[in-house]
């Protein structure tokens, strides 16, 4: 749900997610993530947009949703997560997966080996 908050306090959340992973745990993330590109990130904006359209939604409740972007539904940046995590002593967090503005990422705190 890091997508809902702003810059400032997702990096609170994530040094506080990063504090409750023991020795050896592991921390899955996933959420919005748009592209810092402009113009990769309307492309982009346009295509999910059209798709609401083919399932009929109406131009008032696609302009809700458009306006939400940045607002309501903030893009959590790829930088932020590797960057807070890492400051936490967890490994710089992987990014497993991406579809259009859907990413997950993957980290660990090291630990001692196991027996």
């Amino acid at each position: 749900m890091l997508h809902l908050f702003e810059a400032n306090k997702q990096v609170s959340l994530l040094r506080l997610l990063a504090r409750c992973t023991a020795l050896n745990g592991l921390v899955l993330l996933s959420g919005y993530s748009g592209p810092s590109e402009q113009n990769t990130a309307q492309q982009m904006m346009d295509i999910g947009l059209q798709r609401l359209r083919d399932r009929d939604l109406s131009e008032v409740q696609i302009e809700t949703i458009r306006s939400s972007r940045n607002k309501d539904v903030l893009s959590i940046d790829s930088y932020r997560v590797s960057s807070v995590i890492s400051s936490e002593e967890l490994t710089p967090a992987l990014q497993l997966y991406q579809r259009l503005i859907s990413r997950l990422w993957v980290s660990t705190r090291q630990g001692a080996e196991f027996k």
